[in-house]
């Protein structure tokens, strides 16, 4: 009778070391699985600026080509595209960051 009692106890005792060590095991995938879903996040609102910004790209273009057929000033123009250019270059730069930090999140 008391060999039973304690392999129940021994059996119990392990039952819980083990469920311990599973609830911290899912914890800590919780907290990365966290981390990567924010960098997600962050990385879809700066895909979205960059879709606005070839958006705003191609409508000047628009503009210039086809709604003032090519009689836009050149230099205003040039400026405008270079400066979206710029902005798409800053938003590229952000978007292979967030890469990279999902590559080091990632088992």
């Amino acid at each position: 009778m008391s060999s039973k009692r304690n392999l129940i106890i021994i059996l119990i005792v392990l039952w819980g070391l083990l469920a311990s060590g599973l609830s911290l095991y899912l914890w800590g995938e919780n907290q990365r699985i966290r981390e990567v879903n924010d960098t997600l996040s962050k990385s879809n609102e700066v895909h979205k600026k960059l879709v606005e910004n070839e958006y705003k790209s191609y409508q000047a273009i628009n503009d210039c080509f086809v709604l003032n057929k090519g009689l836009c000033n050149p230099e205003d123009f040039k400026s405008k595209l270079q400066a979206l250019g710029d902005e798409a270059d800053g938003l590229y730069d952000q978007i292979s960051a967030f890469e990279r930090q999902l590559k080091i999140q990632r088992p």
